[in-house]
């Protein structure tokens, strides 16, 4: 339990660092409009580093839905735990809509890195990371989500 304690925490941690990726990756490619060699080399990194994120924040999501308690019992009991919404967000939603927002961030961006010119990176950078970054705030339980709410962050 406490090696679950401890991923819980860092999906916590990066959950952050995801989200800072996604908005810091959107606004350089958003506000460097003329091609500037700095501004696109800045937008590659951001790219690179929140798709490593994202990836890192599925496999400690996958690790915590197959371990966690709550989800067991939602999996053991799925009649009864689609009743209860807690369950249904963890054991459903959360998990399916998190693995889209990924398999989305992925392609957009092996798309993106094949792309010749520079205002079509940028349009397909606002699309797809437009796409996640909605698809995340809708999944996230963040404390104002009206389908379930977590704090915004979960300590050790």
């Amino acid at each position: 339990m406490i090696m679950y304690q401890i991923i819980f925490s860092f999906h916590s941690i990066i959950r952050w660092l995801l989200v800072l990726g996604l908005i810091g990756t959107i606004m350089v490619f958003a506000t460097n409009r003329n091609n500037e060699k700095p501004a696109f080399k800045l937008g590659d990194i951001f790219k690179s580093t929140t798709v490593s994120f994202a990836h890192i924040q599925l496999i400690l999501g996958y690790y915590l839905y197959f371990e966690s308690p709550m989800v067991k019992y939602f999996r053991a009991n799925i009649k009864e735990g689609l009743a209860i919404p807690e369950m249904t967000f963890f054991g459903l939603y959360h998990v399916i809509m998190m693995t889209i927002a990924v398999f989305v961030l992925t392609i957009g961006s092996s798309i993106i890195k094949r792309t010749q010119t520079y205002e079509l990176k940028r349009k397909y950078v606002l699309i797809y990371f437009g796409i996640v970054i909605l698809i995340i705030f809708l999944a996230v339980p963040w404390p104002f989500s009206p389908f379930i709410s977590r704090p915004y962050y979960r300590s050790f």
